[in-house]
Formats: C-alpha cells, sequence, structure tokens
C-alpha cells in the first residue's frame, strides 16, 4: 500500500466527457435486503464496468444518545460515518470518513472521538494518519473519490475544499494554526490499496453510505438509540467510466434506508440533478414527533400582529421553579490585567501571582461550572504573550469524594453554543473520584488567542465539598492553584461591567405555562391559547453592568420575579445581579398539549430579543432531540424566530420537551410567544 498526503488545494482530474444530468425523481426504496448493525442511508449502483464513484459532501451535525455510551470507557456506542466503496465478485470494500478519537495538541489521544477522519476496509481496518489536517467536522465540505486505476487496486481521494465554523474553532486548538481565515488547513490525501477483485475492465457497483455505526453490533440487529445524524449535504455525486461520468441519481442506483424507511429523511439539496440530496439519519428513539414541525435557525416570522398580544405575569397564567440543590461555579472575567495600575491577574505573575476564580460546591448538589473569560488583543500585545489556562477542581476534604460529569462542552470562538450543546446532550460523560488532596485538571489550553473568547460548560454533581479554580499563565511551567484570589473588580474601585465571579443557588428552571388550566389528566388544552392573541411570557433577564449604573433594556416586565441570579464573590463576600448575555440559566418546558376541538389545531412557539435598544439575542434551544442555535430578532422589528410548530388532529396530543439557554448578545433576555392557528 502506498499513501500520499499533500496540504493545500487540489482538484481531482475529471473525465474528459461529463454526461448532461437528467432531472431529479425518486427511486425504488429497499429493492435490496438491509444488512443489520446500523442506522443507514446507502445508495448502490448495478453491477458494470464502473471505474468509480465521487462527489462533494458537506459534513453533518449529529446528537448522540448520551445512554449510548460503554459503561467502562465512556465513549460513545454509536458513530457517525460517510463513506463510499463497492463490491466486485464478492469482494466488498469501504474507504471514507468515521468519527474517532484524535491526537491533541499536547499529543495526547483524546478520551472521545472528536473528528471524523479517513479509513479504509479490505481485509482490514487502517485509519489516516493522527494529523489535524486530516481532521474533519460537521460543516467542513469534502470532495471524496473512490476509483480503480489498475487491477488489484482502489484509490481513495479525499480533499478538503473548505473549513465550517467548527473546524476553524477546533483546528486552532493547533498550534501551528496560524488563524481561523476558510484556508486553513485545506488539504488532500490521497491512498492506493489492495482490492484484489476490482480493475478498470471488471464489472462491479459502487455506493455511498451515510450510516450510524453501531460498536459491536456488526450482522447484529440495532439496540434502539436516540441518536440523530442531520444535514448531510451531498452537492454533487457522480459515477465514473471510461472518459465520462454520470450523475448519481435516483434513477441510477438503489435506494437502502435502514433498518426501516422511517429512520432515514431524504430531500433534494445541492444539485439535485447532478446527484446532490439532503440526508437525516434517526435512531429509533430520535425518529421526530409526529406532527411537531422544526423550520430551523433561519425561520424568521413576520410579527406585525393583526391580533393582541397577551404577556403572561399572574401565578396562574405562568409559574418557574427554581431546581433545588444547585450550584453554579462562575468564573466571568475579562481581563487578565489593569492598566491603571499596573495589575496582572496572572498565577505566575513574579510579584502577586492570583488565580482568577476559586470557590466550593456543596456536597450533594448538582452544579454547573460556568468559566467565560477574553482577552483583548491590546492586552495581549502589552502582557507580551497570550496566556495558557487551567480548569481545575480539588478535593481539599478529609475524605474521598466522587465527581460524575453528565456533559461537557468548551470552545474558543465567539460561538457559545459549542460549549452549551455537548453539556446539554451529555457529551463527556465520565466519573472519577478524588482522593484527599487531590487535583484533576478538566481543561488545560495551551492555544488561546487574542480577540477571542474561551468558555466552557460543564455540568455534573458532587458527593463532597468539591473546591473548583481556574487561572492563567504565562510562562512554560505551570504555575498550580494555590496562588490567592483576584480581586473582585465587580466593586469600587474598578467597576467592571464584564465581571462575575462567584456562586449562584440556582441554574435550572421548569416553566409551566397556563398551569391552571390543564385538565384532571394534566393535559394542556390548545384552546387555553386564544385564536386571536399571541401568548407571551418574558424570560432569561439581566441587567448590564456596572455595579453602580446597571442598564435596564427590558422592553416587557420578566414573567417571573423569582428569575434573577445573584452571584455570591468568594473574596469580597458581596453579591451582585449576574451581568451577561451568556446566561447560565436553563429553562426547561413541559408542554402537555391535546386539542379538545373537532378540528385540526396548530400551535406555534417564537422568540424574540426583549431588547428596547433593538439589540439580538442569541439563543440554543433543545427540542426534540435537536440543538438550535439562532439570533433572535428584537422586539420592535417586528419579526421572531419560528422555533417550532405542532399540528394535532381532532382529540390527538403530544407532549413537547423544550430547553432554552441564551447564548449573548448584550445581556440575552428574550420573549417567548405561542400563537394558535386553525378553525
Amino acid at each position: 500500500m502506498a499513501l500520499c498526503c499533500a496540504s493545500g488545494f487540489a482538484t481531482a482530474a475529471e473525465p474528459a466527457v461529463t454526461i448532461e444530468a437528467v432531472p431529479f425523481s425518486p427511486g425504488v426504496v429497499n429493492a435490496r435486503p438491509c444488512f443489520p448493525g446500523a442506522y443507514y442511508r446507502k445508495a448502490v449502483s448495478d453491477t458494470a464496468h464502473w471505474r468509480g464513484i465521487t462527489g462533494v459532501i458537506v459534513l453533518p451535525k449529529f446528537l448522540l444518545d448520551p445512554s449510548r455510551r460503554d459503561p467502562a470507557t465512556g465513549k460513545a456506542l454509536d458513530n457517525p460515518s460517510v463513506y463510499m466503496g463497492g463490491s466486485a465478485d464478492g469482494q466488498e470494500i469501504d474507504a471514507g470518513v468515521s468519527y474517532e478519537i484524535v491526537k491533541e495538541p499536547d499529543g495526547r489521544a483524546s478520551t472521545e472521538r472528536k473528528a471524523f477522519r479517513p479509513f479504509w476496509r479490505n481485509q482490514s481496518w487502517s485509519s489516516g494518519p493522527a494529523d489535524p489536517r486530516y481532521y474533519y467536522y460537521a460543516g467542513d465540505t469534502l470532495r471524496m473519490t473512490v476509483e480503480t486505476t489498475s487491477p488489484g487496486t482502489l484509490g481513495m481521494e479525499i480533499v478538503c475544499l473548505e473549513r465550517g465554523e467548527e473546524g476553524r474553532a477546533e483546528l486552532a486548538r493547533y498550534s501551528d494554526a496560524g488563524t481561523t481565515e476558510p484556508n486553513d488547513f485545506l488539504s488532500t490525501l490521497t491512498v492506493q490499496f489492495d482490492a484484489k477483485k476490482f480493475g478498470p475492465s471488471v464489472k462491479q457497483e459502487f455506493k455511498r453510505v451515510n450510516a450510524i455505526d453501531q460498536v459491536g453490533r456488526e450482522a447484529k440487529s440495532v439496540i434502539k438509540s436516540a441518536t440523530r445524524v442531520e444535514g448531510a449535504v451531498w452537492q454533487q455525486c457522480w459515477l465514473l467510466r471510461e472518459g465520462e461520468r454520470l450523475p448519481f441519481i435516483p434513477q441510477r442506483f438503489d435506494d437502502m434506508r435502514c433498518p426501516s424507511v422511517e429512520n432515514i429523511v431524504v430531500k433534494p439539496g445541492g444539485e439535485p440533478g447532478r446527484g446532490g440530496e439532503v440526508i437525516t439519519i434517526l435512531g429509533d428513539n430520535a425518529v421526530g414527533m409526529k406532527g411537531l414541525e422544526i423550520p430551523g435557525p433561519d425561520a424568521f416570522t413576520p410579527f406585525t400582529m393583526n391580533h393582541e398580544e397577551r404577556f403572561l405575569v399572574a401565578p396562574r397564567e405562568a409559574r418557574m421553579t427554581r431546581g433545588e440543590n444547585e450550584t453554579v461555579w462562575v468564573s466571568d472575567i475579562e481581563h487578565l490585567m489593569w492598566e491603571a495600575t499596573g495589575e496582572r491577574f496572572l498565577a505566575d505573575d513574579p510579584t502577586s501571582p492570583v488565580v482568577l476564580a476559586r470557590d466550593t460546591v456543596p456536597a450533594g448538589n448538582s452544579f454547573q461550572l460556568f468559566p467565560y473569560h477574553y482577552l483583548g488583543e491590546d492586552e495581549a500585545t502589552t502582557l507580551g504573550a497570550v496566556p495558557k489556562y487551567h480548569l481545575v477542581v480539588s478535593n481539599e476534604t478529609t475524605q474521598p469524594l466522587t465527581v460524575t460529569i453528565d456533559g461537557m462542552g468548551k470552545t474558543k470562538s465567539w460561538g457559545h453554543e459549542h460549549a452549551w450543546r455537548p453539556a446539554l446532550v451529555g457529551e463527556g460523560v465520565t466519573s472519577f473520584t478524588l482522593a484527599v488532596g487531590e487535583e484533576r485538571t478538566l481543561w488545560h489550553e495551551k492555544n488561546l488567542r487574542a480577540g477571542y473568547p474561551w468558555s466552557a460548560v460543564v455540568l455534573g454533581h458532587t458527593t463532597g465539598d468539591l473546591t473548583v479554580t481556574d487561572y492563567c499563565y504565562l510562562g512554560d511551567d505551570d504555575p498550580g492553584s494555590d496562588a490567592p484570589l483576584m480581586p473582585d473588580m465587580a466593586w469600587p474601585p474598578h467597576l467592571l461591567a464584564s465581571f462575575s465571579r462567584g456562586l449562584i443557588d440556582w441554574f435550572t428552571a421548569d416553566v409551566a405555562v397556563l398551569p391552571d388550566a390543564h385538565g384532571e389528566k394534566g393535559q394542556l388544552p390548545l384552546s387555553a391559547f386564544a385564536a386571536k392573541e399571541a401568548t407571551s411570557l418574558a424570560f432569561g433577564y439581566s441587567p448590564g453592568g456596572p455595579i453602580n449604573n446597571l442598564c435596564d433594556y427590558r422592553v416587557v416586565q420578566p414573567t417571573f420575579v423569582n428569575d434573577v441570579m445573584r452571584v455570591l464573590d468568594p473574596l469580597s463576600g458581596w453579591d451582585h445581579v449576574f451581568f451577561g448575555g451568556n446566561y447560565p440559566a436553563i429553562y426547561r418546558f413541559e408542554l402537555p398539549l391535546v386539542n379538545d376541538s373537532r378540528a385540526t389545531k396548530t400551535l406555534s412557539f417564537h422568540l424574540a430579543s426583549n431588547d428596547r435598544f433593538g439589540v439580538h439575542s442569541t439563543a440554543g434551544v433543545l427540542v426534540d432531540g435537536r440543538f438550535l442555535r439562532a439570533v433572535t430578532p428584537a422586539l420592535k422589528e417586528e419579526s421572531r424566530w419560528h422555533v417550532w410548530s405542532l399540528t394535532l388532529g381532532a382529540g390527538e396530543s403530544r407532549t413537547v420537551k423544550m430547553t432554552i439557554v441564551p447564548l449573548g448578545g448584550l445581556w440575552g433576555g428574550f420573549v417567548g410567544t405561542f400563537t394558535r392557528s386553525g378553525v
């Protein structure tokens, strides 16, 4: 086997003749039997003198079932993949990309799968180089080709044409990532491998496959899963023949949707006449709720209402119950120096070393660790370098304690959703015991960037008092976490509007909408939402700082009097309302809806920014297993994000569960609105 890897743009040689594309039309589904052990969509050609297959794909996003993990290793048991291959005289070949572990910037193997990586399987499984140029992420655009050019050999070429937002953010962690421009880490990987039954003159078939593979289940029935893989966009796909290429459209392939057509959603996309389509794969437990439509993050509805808008304020109209035995550990600090005094807030400062935050999560509590930091370019220039960062937990009690991480995400970009989404869906699940005096690092980052924030969301619980500390330093040697705390800069003389540090005593909020309208079975009838009225509630509001001159930007009063977060600083002993749009609250809605009429009706939910200055707020919403992120328009713009609609026939009932987290803007307040349609 010969392997050749080259960085930079590359264009695979195209056949001299291109057959004109033909219009899209559906083909026959599941004309061949399904192979057990995976959820997948396979498009496979007939057996003829084909030489290969090529296509351009935008890699999908996915949401893994948090319950499907190996209890020994914590690794996910569902694995997204996109690959090509073929069959010749009984020999089956797979070659493409599969979601795998990577080599971290410090040289260690990651503890969980983090990127799509090249693979090929003939007699055995082989993986591509452990090199960040060949790590691919959701939103990256690849051209993938599998072709035979000589007897007994197949070649695979993967060309990274463009990096998506996640790919640019992830690759910025590696020391040789100079910028986050789209042409960073564009690459070409070419590999030749044995395929004894294949050859240019052989009758053979070729395929492309989008799959959720299940570890250890090959040739066995799938285990029901809530994993979903969404938005894999084949922009084009072509079958290759001597001197020509033909669009790989339904007329030219058998369409396999396995184990059932219910698990696969295929829509025209890209260039449908040239093999383009969009594929979503749903585990059995992720098959969408009947009647629920989720338009997506770009669905904005004009809201020049012809009817009244009713804001819920009374407890009988809406209630919010804060979580008990909860703690948020906050380190929202966006300056590492104070120019007026020359103070530097670094753990290895030679004169006054300090840590950013240190506080204790009480025993038995659920916790959210919420570090959010920013280093301006001017500060980085003055400091002479971009610092390194540590987030650590330690046991400073007299007994061992056990920490369970229920979900963790982190990011070094403005996209705070890259921290929230993994935490909410249960990525990074693990459990460990800390001996007396033991410390464990949750996040060590050597490659921060000036002018960009870095943040994390860690959800979990602890059996004992858990000390949490974070700090920055400039040198090569880790100074440790023992330095004293930096000052509380929310108060004089600093009065920083971007400083919130300490503990908050809640972070989940269960929101009940129209609780007194629920019937004997606990269901909320659609008739409780008036047909000529928009029913709204305001939540997630926090004012802007500084503490001596709070900025009140809300248009409407928050619905709930207990919807406020106060953060208690461990050094000063003073508390204040939390400043910031990246708000640590998690708002949970459970709506057991029933259509109590004799006609079909639709209930819709919308979001807008509660900001009188016209500033947009960014929301993250988890609904029906999908995590969506959108910038919500300000109320005065008369447009709102259309999050979902549920259509119910007469007497039908469904329960919609939704989680909303504020992701930023200036401060992050929202107005959520229900509207009902149907006669």
